[in-house]
């Protein structure tokens, strides 16, 4: 079997990767903005408690961005260079 050729990205998939790589930068930021706005949120982000992170990655890409749960209720972003990757997931 022959290797798959690699093509040179394009404009439009570069301007794809940059929206993307920005939303997840504003993901808290929008989480916090939309819990006062939505009730969909409220109920999503509702069990999350304090100190909770959690990861959203996005298919067909290698860009994930992660949140943690403040004590004041809010969230931030956290550094991926911070989490921990030898924990199971849900062990808390």
């Amino acid at each position: 079997m022959s290797e798959p050729s690699t093509r040179p990205l394009g404009a439009a998939h570069r301007f794809q990767t940059l929206y993307v790589r920005v939303l997840l930068r504003l993901l808290p930021h929008l989480v916090n903005l939309f819990r006062h706005v939505s009730p969909s949120i409220r109920a999503e982000i509702g069990y999350v408690t304090s100190g909770c992170t959690f990861m959203l990655a996005v298919n067909g890409t290698n860009l994930a961005a992660f949140c943690e749960r403040t004590a004041r209720g809010t969230f931030r972003r956290v550094p991926p260079d911070i989490v921990a990757y030898d924990v199971e997931p849900g062990a808390g």
